[in-house]
């Protein structure tokens, strides 16, 4: 080999070496800091947010959102989603919950937990249907889209606990504790079904049509009456 073809040969090599060192660092650094979020004893919602940011990106995560319903030309009320993630593989609404124990899950309008005190008492809690909730944003979000003439991207419902000790009473399709949902996530953003330009103009379209929380409530609190 020439000296030229050594030198060229070496250089090839390290600019692969340095390559493989940067990935690699990035994958160890994001992998503890999710790590250190999902093995929090209670996450919370902030500790959720603070994952799927991390995965999928600050931009693609969207929070608080008050989405128009419409009913012909009228809007009859704001429907408020909790999060929306725009992936590569679609859109997916997503609810939070931060219930401990065992969940009865239930087809109807409410779910119910049983959790331990340290006291030693139990803590029984009702509360909405999550993946209900999840699914009624899901279908605001997609008629909003065919109503503006825009092709809507693939859209998914996901339910995230953020308790160590939650325990689901069945088995539920997208009802996930942490490290589920850091699994399901690094799958999403690994699709190719949408471009970056589509996921942009996605995060516009969606943003557009958010109303602020005080003109929402003020209006759903006005159509009640």
């Amino acid at each position: 080999m020439s000296e030229l073809g050594y030198i060229l040969a070496t250089a090839v090599g390290t600019i692969v070496l340095l390559t493989v060192f940067f990935a690699l660092s990035v994958h160890f650094a994001e992998k503890y800091k999710c790590d250190k979020i999902i093995e929090s004893f209670n996450a919370g919602r902030d500790g959720a947010i603070k994952l799927m940011r991390i995965l999928i990106g600050s931009n693609a995560v969207l929070t608080n959102l008050f989405l128009p319903v419409f009913d012909g030309n009228k809007i009859v009320n704001y429907q408020y989603i909790d999060n929306l993630l725009i992936t590569r593989s679609g859109i997916v609404v997503v609810r939070i919950r931060e219930e401990a124990g065992v969940i009865t899950v239930d087809d109807g309008e409410t779910w119910h937990s049983c959790a331990r005190l340290k006291s030693g008492g139990l803590r029984d809690t009702d509360f909405p249907n999550p993946v209900r909730n999840a699914q009624d944003g899901a279908l605001v979000v997609n008629r909003l889209f065919e109503r503006f003439q825009i092709e809507p991207p693939p859209i998914e419902t996901l339910v995230v606990f953020t308790a160590q000790s939650t325990k689901l009473s069945a088995p539920v399709e997208n009802v996930y504790r942490l490290e589920s949902t850091a699994k399901y996530l690094r799958v999403m953003r690994r699709g190719n079904e949408i471009s970056k330009k589509e996921l942009e103009f996605y995060r516009k379209a969606i943003l557009h049509m958010n109303a602020k929380k005080s003109v929402a409530e003020s209006y759903n609190f006005k159509m009640l009456g």
